[in-house]
């Protein structure tokens, strides 16, 4: 039984035991043992739904767990290849090279290389929600020579394919 049916067979079983031409719910009348077993059917649904949102409640926590754990992991990836990136921009120059797996090229331009924000002078910022580092604003002054602690402006970006 559904437990919006388990509703209405309750209201069923007032229904029946009203007297007509009073609206009283006649004792006598009223069936104790349905009353009983349609509580304990109602009782049995509430606890499989509240057992089944507890599950999922933990289920959905764990999956929280898991996204974190995949975030910092994708996250210090993502600075192993910056600075193996960077590492190659240092040492090959501009040099094409590579072999059946990767070929690794360079693309000239101008390309700001910076720490993390955090070290960049207040100069070098600009106001946003958060404290950001000024790229344009620290590019322009590189280019001018200004030095800026920890920014340099590279010459190849690496492209690997």
């Amino acid at each position: 039984m559904k437990i919006y049916e388990i509703k209405k067979a309750y209201l069923d079983c007032y229904d029946e035991a009203i007297d007509p031409e009073t609206g009283e719910v006649l004792e006598e009348q009223l069936n104790y043992e349905k009353l009983m077993a349609l509580e304990d059917a109602y009782d049995d649904k509430m606890d499989g739904i509240g057992a089944w949102i507890k599950n999922m409640s933990a289920e959905a926590k764990a999956l929280k767990a898991e996204e974190d754990s995949l975030k910092r992991r994708r996250s210090a990836l993502e600075r192993k290849v910056d600075g193996l990136k960077t590492f190659l921009v240092n040492v090959c120059d501009g040099r094409r090279g590579g072999g059946t797996r990767a070929k690794i090229s360079f693309v000239e331009g101008e390309y700001l290389v910076k720490p993390s924000d955090s070290k960049i002078p207040d100069q070098y910022r600009k106001d946003s929600v958060t404290r950001v580092a000024d790229t344009e604003k620290i590019r322009e002054a590189l280019r001018n020579g200004i030095e800026i602690p920890g920014c340099r402006l590279n010459r190849w970006s690496v492209r690997i394919r």
